[in-house]
Formats: structure tokens, C-alpha cells, sequence
């Protein structure tokens, strides 16, 4: 992968994302954690508080 400096955006502003060119595509990269929005749509989603309860539920009955 080969990330090339840019002199001018070409895609529209993305809050918390910066503009880079890899392998000659433009894409952004997250300013807070470096990785490639194509990386970010890969990772796994983060459980939801309805996730959690529904899992410490299930914990429960199967403890009893």
C-alpha cells in the first residue's frame, strides 16, 4: 500500500476524517484512530446497551 501526500482535496470534507491518496484512489482516514474508512467498514460493530443487557440476561438464567 502506498500512501501519497495530497496538495488538493478532491472529495468532500468528512468531519473527523482527512483526505489521503492510496495506490492512486482517493479515500479518507480517520483522524483519531489512522485507520482507512474501508478498514473502519471491516471492524466489527460495538455492542449496543441492548446487546449488553440482553447478554448479562442470558448469563443469568443460564447460572440459575
Amino acid at each position: 500500500m502506498t500512501e501519497t501526500p495530497i496538495s488538493s482535496t478532491q472529495l468532500p470534507p468528512k468531519s473527523g476524517y482527512v483526505e489521503v491518496e492510496v495506490n492512486g484512489e482517493r479515500t479518507y482516514r480517520n483522524v483519531a484512530t489512522g485507520l482507512l474508512i474501508d478498514e473502519e467498514a471491516q471492524l466489527p460493530p460495538e455492542p449496543t446497551i441492548m446487546d449488553k443487557l440482553a447478554d448479562a440476561y442470558r448469563k443469568g438464567v443460564e447460572s440459575a
